[in-house]
């Protein structure tokens, strides 16, 4: 599990120059606001951190072997109270044209 790979870096986002890079990443449209006239001027996306990688999944079979088994006790307790953000937000604004 610990190989699988999801997720957007704020790198990744923070070249969009587009709504639809946004969208491409899974952006998940929160809010918007509009203008008295009603243009857009603002939009609130949420964007999933990146998980997972292959050296740690690696790390994780190796104190697996070494503990013999231990590990999966202690890596799942510790890992789950980290309290790691699955989520951030990003604000987009928009230019008057």
């Amino acid at each position: 599990m610990a190989v699988t790979s999801q997720g957007t870096s704020i790198e990744q986002v923070g070249v969009c120059k587009k709504r639809s890079c946004l969208i491409l990443h899974e952006a998940v449209l929160v809010s918007a606001k509009k203008n008295a006239v009603g243009k857009l001027i603002e939009e609130t996306y949420k964007i999933r951190n990146p998980t997972g990688s292959a050296a740690r999944a690696v790390m994780h079979g190796l104190l697996d072997v070494a503990t013999l088994g231990l590990w999966e006790v202690a890596g799942i307790t510790i890992e789950g109270t980290l309290g790691k953000k699955e989520f951030y937000n990003i604000t987009v604004s928009y230019q008057e044209d």
